[in-house]
């Protein structure tokens, strides 16, 4: 299946009622068992169970399990996305400040979903790896390179600044305390918190801002 095809998830007319709310639910119950168990391990049957309702509804809104799978992965990006689209399109946007700490407020709820971004990057046989990597090269990263480009244009960033190697830095900070904390945060003091990532995300907005501040007269 294409990414195109991926992103025409099924819809029949009609919707049941709280209907909004039931398909959101399936969402956060097949993210929640995708990220714990991986797509191969998890079956319509369990997120259904783990939804409160039935299998019927997963066909219902979303036709199969693999359209499912693309739909949260395509939710679970646009979170992000969003985030960039909304500063990139405010004018009184003067500071990567915002949309770092948010981003850490956002990635809180779901931390582990970026080590499945990460497995899908690294498997490309995998359910999910075009339609992850075509979201990430054609949407995600254009958008970003346009924000940080605008920044640069506006004199929130020094003219000196590579933007590309700025992108891969920033993108780097976004994912990278996600990755590890599941496997040594305790030892760096890290917590699975959304304090603890607030925190954090102020500490990076803190470095990031020094690091690109333009130079002064």
């Amino acid at each position: 299946m294409t990414a195109d095809n991926h992103s025409e998830l099924k819809r029949k007319p009609g919707r049941p009622e709280g209907g909004s709310d039931t398909r959101d639910v399936l969402l956060n119950s097949a993210r929640n068992l995708f990220i714990e168990r991986g797509y191969k391990k998890v079956t319509t049957r369990a997120i259904a169970e783990h939804a409160g309702t039935n299998i019927a509804m997963i066909h219902y809104y979303f036709g199969s399990k693999e359209q499912l799978y693309i739909a949260v992965l395509d939710e679970t990006i646009k979170l992000i996305d969003d985030l960039i689209v909304e500063h990139m399109n405010n004018p009184h946007a003067d500071s990567m400040r915002d949309i770092i700490t948010r981003h850490y407020i956002v990635m809180s709820e779901f931390p582990e979903f970026i080590n499945l971004m990460r497995y899908l990057q690294q498997n490309s046989m995998e359910t999910g790896h075009d339609f992850y990597l075509d979201t990430v090269k054609n949407r995600l990263l254009p958008h970003f390179k346009t924000l940080l480009d605008n920044m640069v244009e506006k004199g929130y960033i020094s003219q000196q600044t590579d933007t590309n190697k700025l992108c891969l830095i920033i993108l780097s900070v976004f994912s990278q305390p996600f990755s590890v904390q599941p496997l040594f945060g305790g030892e760096i003091g890290m917590e699975n918190s959304l304090q603890y990532y607030t925190g954090l995300g102020e500490f990076v907005a803190d470095f990031v801002e020094k690091a690109i501040a333009p130079d002064e007269a």
